[in-house]
């Protein structure tokens, strides 16, 4: 293993809509299962964090089709 991966912490970004925000969000989620029978709480608050960003992150994408689908609809012809 290289020096630069030789770390005891590493930044998560759950918040992201791209494939990083992704690999974080699913990074939570594997570590909550992990440790969730040795701190049940603290692992639920991390499943709920995910659970939070996710729905924020569905919503916007679901505002922006519709978006998309109102101004499709506006061009066609009737």
């Amino acid at each position: 293993m290289s020096d630069a991966l030789v770390m005891k912490y590493f930044v998560l970004k759950p918040a992201s809509n791209d494939l990083f925000g992704s690999a974080s969000r699913l990074a939570m989620l594997t570590y909550a299962e992990t440790i969730k029978e040795k701190n049940p709480k603290f692992a639920g608050e991390l499943i709920a964090w995910v659970q939070r960003e996710q729905a924020i992150i569905d919503k916007s994408y679901k505002a922006a089709m519709a978006k998309v689908i109102a101004e499709k609809q506006k061009d066609e012809p009737d």
